[in-house]
């Protein structure tokens, strides 16, 4: 369905994440597709091993010019070092304008005010990697044991067994009849635009924004189309939770800003932290997926339709629609909110504010501006079995 609660802690959707990893990615984080995203994780993977450390007895000294300490033998990559700094109550970004012998000697000292206060040694993972054309192998993460991996190349396997090749780059429709006026419009890229897939992948984090690049005709006619999306990410290094969005959406301009993503499915995202919740999480958003690829284009088609044809309130008595909303439980703080956005959405797309979806598009839209994403959730969730009241 378009429209399903979640089970997990759910994360904000936002329309210019994709925007913003276009933009600050190099070129070589990018890669072209699933396929090769999936090849680089498995070697990423396959150089890589995780060791079990003393955080306050392991040896602290100069490393060089790529990394200002060894910790362990190993050189940091700059954001295991944050994090090494973090365990050890330290403020990375002062420690870092230190020079080598200093931050050494702050950190010994940190170790040793830490062993002091422990009963037990405090142990940590660390995550090393090989560079993967060769030279010593790095700390990519210092964790705590708690922490649960959720490996790139585990994750993005599944994504791919369970859609095949439904899901392309975003790239691939990135501009066509984009709602920015310039930035590609009907599928031809604008003068120094940067043709991007929308997949990418650090020795940080992998964000990959996905495509079904089949269009839908919009339920408000003329000649709009929607599209079915999803954006995963993923941290094998603790910078981030795992995250999935599923949604439906107008169009992408150029630099990947997604366009009218009112009518957003589900959110999905995790803490790597105890086993069970985490394959909780991998499972439910393979479930999603397996769902949502599996659902066919005239069945969906056929439900919005209906929903756009069936009034919700006669549009010659608007106080109807505040006193239906009441009646069905909806928020009295959002009524008004949910209101301008429909008649906003009845200006831009010429959807009827005043049918099922005309309502629900304004209520989806209003639940994004919402601060808690747990009120967003259920906001969300009311709207969708709103939309299910309409039978095909």
């Amino acid at each position: 369905m378009w429209y399903a609660s979640g089970t997990m802690t759910t994360t904000t959707f936002d329309s210019h994440a994709a925007s913003r990893e276009y933009f600050n990615r190099p070129a070589d984080e990018e890669f072209r597709d699933l396929d090769n995203l999936i090849s680089e994780t498995k070697r990423r993977r396959d150089r890589s091993e995780v060791k079990e450390l003393d955080l306050c007895g392991a040896t602290i000294r100069e490393a060089g010019e790529t990394s200002p300490i060894r910790f362990a033998g190993y050189p940091l990559t700059p954001w295991a070092f944050s994090q090494l700094c973090a365990r050890l109550s330290a403020p990375a970004d002062f420690v870092r304008q230190l020079n080598p012998d200093t931050i050494q000697r702050v950190l010994r000292e940190r170790q040793a005010r830490r062993a002091g206060e422990e009963k037990e040694a405090p142990m940590v993972r660390a995550l090393i990697t090989e560079p993967p054309f060769g030279g010593q192998p790095e700390i990519r993460a210092i964790l705590t044991p708690r922490y649960e991996r959720v490996w790139d190349i585990d994750l993005f396997s599944r994504v791919k067994r369970t859609v095949g090749d439904i899901l392309k780059p975003a790239g691939t429709i990135a501009g066509r009849g984009s709602a920015d006026g310039g930035a590609g419009q009907g599928g031809q890229w604008s003068a120094g635009v940067r043709e991007r897939s929308g997949i990418y992948s650090s020795d940080r984090n992998t964000f990959a924004f996905m495509v079904n690049p089949t269009p839908l005709p919009g339920p408000d006619g003329g000649d709009q189309l929607l599209y079915r999306g999803t954006i995963i990410g993923n941290s094998e290094t603790g910078e981030r939770k795992c995250f999935a969005w599923f949604f439906a959406f107008d169009s992408i301009c150029a630099n990947h800003i997604i366009w009218g993503a009112s009518e957003k499915i589900q959110t999905v995202a995790f803490r790597h932290i105890g086993k069970k919740s985490v394959d909780r999480g991998v499972l439910e958003i393979e479930r999603i997926l397996e769902t949502w690829a599996a659902v066919q284009p005239e069945e969906e088609l056929d439900k919005i339709l209906m929903a756009s044809k069936t009034p919700f309130y006669d549009r010659n008595k608007p106080d109807e629609r505040e006193r239906k909303l009441r009646a069905k439980g909806f928020p009295v703080h959002l009524i008004d909110a949910s209101d301008t956005h429909a008649e906003q959405r009845e200006k831009t797309h010429g959807t009827d504010r005043s049918t099922y979806w005309g309502v629900v598009c304004g209520i989806t839209r209003a639940a994004q501006e919402l601060p808690h994403a747990g009120e967003r959730l259920d906001i969300e969730s009311w709207a969708g079995e709103m939309l299910q009241e309409c039978k095909v």
